[in-house]
């Protein structure tokens, strides 16, 4: 793997790996949370899986990273947990607002 250390190469596969399962997990944690536990309607609990999975792509990487950095030796160069989080969900906020577009255009 790179430069010799095959838990090194594992651990940034692992680092992108985790961008897809982000994306992934969080759709499933909001559907489960928008059906199940909050009754949304179909609207809604689309635009929460979005936004879900925006968090999860921006959220997840970080654990992992900061995970493989102190067991796997890697360099990963990252900001405060904190930090990424507030982004976040920053961002899941801006693509849960954002009104998706209309695809019966009445033209």
């Amino acid at each position: 793997m790179l430069s010799g250390e095959p838990l090194q190469g594992l651990g940034y596969l692992a680092f992108f790996v985790s961008v897809w399962l982000g994306i992934f997990l969080g759709n499933k944690f909001a559907d489960v949370l928008s059906s199940r536990y909050l009754g949304t309607s179909e609207d809604v609990g689309k635009r929460f899986s979005v936004a879900f999975s925006v968090f999860g792509f921006l959220f997840l990487p970080v654990l992992v990273g900061k995970f493989t950095n102190v067991n796997m030796d890697t360099d990963i160069g990252m900001a405060s947990v904190g930090a990424h989080f507030f982004w976040a969900c920053i961002g899941a906020a801006i693509i849960f607002c954002v009104e998706p577009a209309n695809s019966n255009n009445s033209n």
